[in-house]
């Protein structure tokens, strides 16, 4: 829906602007020429799109809770629920979700959630189908329903009584953290100059296989595709632990803290306008409007606010420049954000236009739908150019800071794992600060709620530390590269294997005195035999790394970022279904076929 939507509207805005291509550049030309502000811009094209009856109506993107839709979904939720295809399972959860959040009695939203738990129990997660029962239960449970809950609680504990503890790994940074930055290594240290900017570099010697940070978000949001299988707040993956928003229809918690977390923090602001911003933008637009929101929520008003700004873009502080060890204000955490790159001056009006566009949408959505927003702080003239400024900055600051969340997931045409599933979007102080490289020392991943920085390479002392922005050197030519990164990150990438032109994969060296490293994807899921085979492939990198790049050596990594992402659990519920059904179903089967989901009114 929301992809459909963005796609359509943005073809109405190129089409609209086609025709006067040129004289839009011209325009945008002469007022960067002129050093106009960023909300002369947005003003300008704001005229434009009402002229040519662009902007969305916001009410019509909103949308109320009815516990008619409720029994709707539901009932779609039923027909997956009897599909023989396991991967329906997930789209019932998705389904029974999506009614609790429509609900408006206690009775559709207990009923959803109810049905929610006879899912889990078909995909054998019986401790979240337990989990389910329990909040279930707390949504006033109908009479009728308490006897099939009771049966199906019974049939969990008497399954979990035969089965060994669950496999959890706790992630731990493996060197002496920082006493000021705990979540961060204490050898990783900032460094600036003309030719990278800010970055990091390791201090000592660190080897391959190395868990560096475990990174905490600034801020993070949800897609509209996963907003009913994971928490808006923390966005981890938890359908059975979803309780939806009193009063939207677009956001589900994970627990009370994580809901008065969000109700604190930005959706206070948002709720009025939650299904207008999943439905109309792109990730990292998603990741502006919140953090705009989130800056606001920093200040007690936008004059204080003002004062602030100016005194941080003067100032330039990092998080280094800060003690996390203990508990930061919304201003302080902030500030970090505040300063990182937008390099608008390395970018053209061609790619300029579509972030303009795109300001003007989300100010319109925050002034037109969010009453708290405008009553608080758009009560002047000034108020609002302000805010459009902001708007743009942070949407600036998102293309070019922010990481994109995302798991692994079945792979429908063969072994291993498929296209990745993207789930989210996350800015932090930290990590923004990482450079790219088409041939990184490190690789980035979601473990739980914090974000994993582990080495892929031995890095010297006194070596940056590199991160990839998605640009590959195995995939992709370095022509391709280089204008990919000067266009889309406003840089000329000069990392290792650029300057040195490596090969694609297909054409790298396989010398014959080096082993290959050989795996077996679909063996043992469990974390700990995943770790088992994470040290293996450590241990080959640490032995023969010297040798990069080789195709052995690039299949390693391959193998290492498997590994690693399996042993946390990094994959998606399809992919958690579709190796569950590797092995048998038959108990889970033979009692649902005498069992239905429930329905209001049914006995």
């Amino acid at each position: 829906m929301a992809i459909e939507i963005f796609s359509k509207f943005s073809q109405e805005v190129y089409c609209s602007c086609c025709p006067t291509k040129e004289r839009v550049f011209g325009d945008l030309k002469k007022m960067r020429l002129k050093k106009q502000p960023h909300s002369d811009y947005i003003d300008y094209f704001l005229k434009m799109l009402s002229e040519s009856n662009l902007i969305p109506d916001i009410e019509d993107l909103e949308e109320a809770k009815s516990d008619k839709k409720s029994e709707e979904y539901r009932k779609l939720g039923n027909k997956y629920f009897l599909s023989h295809d396991p991967h329906d399972y997930v789209e019932a959860l998705k389904e029974y979700n999506k009614s609790a959040c429509f609900a408006l009695s206690t009775e559709h939203k207990s009923t959803a959630i109810s049905n929610r738990s006879a899912v889990l129990f078909k995909m054998e997660m019986f401790p979240e189908c337990i989990e389910s029962i329990r909040l279930a239960r707390e949504f006033s449970l109908p009479e009728r329903l308490k006897d099939k809950l009771e049966h199906r609680e019974q049939m969990c504990r008497e399954k979990l009584r035969n089965e060994p503890p669950e496999d959890v790994l706790v992630p731990m940074i493996d060197l002496p953290v920082n006493e000021k930055i705990p979540y961060i290594a204490k050898c990783l240290a900032l460094r600036e100059n003309k030719k990278f900017g800010r970055h990091i570099i390791a201090e000592e010697e660190i080897p391959a296989g190395t868990i560096i940070a475990l990174d905490k978000p600034y801020c993070q949001v949800i897609v509209n595709s996963h907003k009913y299988i994971r928490c808006t707040t923390c966005l981890l993956q938890v359908p059975h632990l979803l309780i939806p928003c009193d009063t939207c229809t677009q956001a589900m918690f994970c627990s009370m803290a994580c809901k008065e977390k969000a109700l604190k923090e930005f959706h206070a602001i948002e709720c009025a306008v939650s299904g207008s911003l999943l439905k109309l933008f792109r990730p990292e637009y998603l990741l502006a409007s919140r953090m705009v929101v989130c800056a606001y929520q920093a200040f007690p008003d936008t004059q204080t606010m003002q004062g602030a700004l100016k005194k941080m873009e003067k100032e330039k502080k990092t998080i280094f420049n800060f003690d996390c060890s203990q508990e930061l204000s919304p201003e302080e955490k902030y500030t970090p954000i505040h300063t990182l790159v937008t390099n608008e001056n390395n970018h053209d009006e061609n790619y300029l236009l579509p972030n303009y566009v795109m300001s003007c949408l989300i100010f319109n959505v925050f002034k037109k739908g969010s009453t708290i927003f405008r009553q608080r702080y758009l009560t002047t003239r000034e108020d609002e150019n302000f805010l459009k400024n902001i708007i743009f900055r942070h949407c600036m600051i998102s293309f070019h800071n922010a990481n994109l969340l995302s798991c692994m997931t079945v792979n429908s045409s063969g072994p291993g794992p498929g296209p990745e599933d993207e789930y989210g979007n996350r800015i932090s102080s930290f990590t923004s600060l990482i450079n790219h490289s088409c041939c990184s020392n490190t690789r980035c991943f979601p473990i739980g709620t914090s974000y994993g920085m582990v080495t892929i390479k031995k890095i010297a002392a006194g070596e940056q530390i590199f991160n990839t922005f998605g640009i590959f050197y195995t995939s992709m030519e370095l022509k391709m590269r280089q204008d990919e990164a000067l266009q889309v990150y406003g840089f000329q990438c000069k990392c290792l294997a650029c300057t040195r032109n490596f090969s694609m994969y297909n054409d790298l060296p396989e010398p014959a005195n080096l082993p290959p490293f050989k795996a077996d994807l679909f063996r043992n899921m469990s974390p700990s035999s995943q770790k088992d085979k994470f040290q293996k492939v450590v241990e080959y990198i640490r032995k023969y790394g010297h040798h990069y790049p080789t195709k052995q050596l690039v299949e390693a990594e391959s193998e290492f970022v498997y590994s690693f992402r399996s042993m946390y659990k990094d994959y998606s519920l399809y992919w958690r279904v579709h190796m569950s059904t590797k092995g048998s179903l038959s108990f889970v089967v033979s009692q649902y076929n005498k069992w239905t989901p429930f329905v209001v009114g049914k006995p």
